[in-house]
């Protein structure tokens, strides 16, 4: 059979003409099938996955990218040994493996230079969208905390870069169909406090999370607000005023800070913190500031194949624990979390008690921990776990669990007004 070969395939053998056609189609497909990736992102993947599993492929459709690109450049290879013929190649193998050496490293500078440029230019574009520009930023406008718990609609990035959050002043709104008001310090109560105290008044400043805030409960239910009520009708002892800082989420670095921040420009008397377990936890919202210096990620890979996910990376946010990433967690919020963390707060509390001469209370359920460690820091605390027994109330109203019912919280007041009383701290009248 004569061969009519013309062109690039003049002298070619058939054989070799087939296989190299055969390489070019599937070196093609191989390309325009990652350029379509490239362009159409996750919709591509996941459509082309889907049908590779209506057929049975499982395997293939669980195939990565960077497999994809090898797979390019085997066929790349194959296609260059068939087109110049195994014995070419044998006898050129040390100028093909440098000009493959060559083009390697030359690609990986490429990659390496893209990688660090594209770092630079989203660090640059990040830096107006971080959490400490748009707290700057913020007067007139709401700065939102990002999540799907529905916290995130009643609180605000603080100010204070060690609070995180605090609850956004004058609000007045339905929250999970119970009625929720904020003075204009926000604090969940009707009435905006003047920071001077009026004379022979006895002050209790709150601080704690969602139990003292009174967690589905509507405005005024909390413990902290019926214990206010009970104080002013009181038959003996001086006037007594009850202002409650506690924010849902809270742990205890944030509740003395808090008490730092905002509490101590009221003169208070006495601070009650409201315990909880989870105060040993992180804060429930997190700083997620971005860190472009992170060597888990290839920023590159994201902006070819997964842009959504170079958005997340890229920017600072607030964002709720259950969707935060613990390594974007700064160190500093993590060293006040735990056993130690809690230590070193009340350590800071104790302090704050001295240099402003009040008593502190911590009230609540309380395991074996955080008591010795109250003991041995020398602060006063109630246990309700120990001090109200399981039986004492119905169990209805959960007075042990961390959010009671309004039944619970009413019980809790009288508790902890008989306390205060029995204590003689509301029977003084301060000079």
């Amino acid at each position: 059979m004569q061969n009519r070969q013309t062109g690039v395939f003049r002298g070619r053998r058939w054989p070799t003409v087939l296989m190299t056609l055969g390489l070019l189609g599937a070196l093609g497909i191989a390309t325009i099938h990652i350029i379509w990736r490239v362009r159409c992102g996750d919709h591509w993947r996941f459509a082309v996955g889907f049908l590779l599993r209506e057929h049975g492929h499982e395997t293939l459709a669980r195939v990565d990218p960077c497999g994809e690109i090898a797979l390019v450049l085997v066929l790349f290879a194959l296609l260059y040994v068939v087109w110049r013929g195994p014995q070419t190649v044998r006898r050129e193998w040390k100028t093909v493996l440098g000009r493959i050496i060559l083009m390697s490293v030359s690609i990986a500078f490429t990659l390496l230079a893209a990688e660090i440029t594209l770092r630079s230019v989203m660090a640059t574009r990040s830096r107006a969208n971080d959490i400490n520009a748009l707290r700057k930023k913020q007067t007139g406008k709401r700065v939102r905390v990002q999540g799907t718990h529905p916290l995130i609609h009643i609180i605000r990035a603080s100010a204070n870069t060690n609070l995180i959050y605090d609850l956004q002043p004058g609000l007045d709104i339905d929250f999970g169909h119970r009625r929720l008001r904020t003075n204009a310090d926000g604090m969940r109560q009707d009435r905006t406090f003047p920071t001077d105290k009026p004379e022979h008044t006895v002050r209790i400043v709150g601080i704690g999370d969602s139990g003292m805030f009174g967690w589905d409960l509507q405005q005024g239910q909390c413990y902290m607000d019926v214990l206010a009520s009970n104080c002013e009708v009181a038959p003996q002892g001086p006037p007594v005023q009850v202002l409650n800082l506690a924010c849902p989420g809270y742990n205890t670095a944030q509740e003395v800070e808090s008490l730092a921040y905002t509490g101590l420009k009221y003169e208070p008397d006495i601070v009650v913190v409201g315990w909880c377990d989870n105060d040993f936890d992180i804060p429930f919202c997190v700083p997620q500031p971005a860190n472009f210096s992170r060597k888990d990620k290839l920023f590159l890979h994201y902006l070819l194949f997964d842009r959504d996910e170079l958005k997340r990376l890229c920017f600072s946010r607030v964002s709720d624990r259950r969707e935060a990433e613990t390594e974007r967690v700064p160190t500093d919020v993590l060293s006040l979390s735990g056993p130690k963390g809690v230590r070193r707060s009340l350590e800071r509390l104790r302090a704050l008690a001295e240099a402003h001469d009040f008593r502190v209370l911590v009230f609540g359920p309380m395991g074996d921990d955080i008591v010795r460690l109250c003991g041995d820091l020398g602060l006063s605390t109630y246990n309700t776990r120990k001090e109200i027994a399981a039986d004492q109330y119905p169990e209805e109203f959960a007075i042990h669990f961390m959010h009671p019912k309004a039944a619970g919280h009413a019980a809790l007041a009288k508790h902890l007004e008989q306390t205060l009383r029995t204590r003689g701290w509301l029977s003084v009248v301060p000079q």
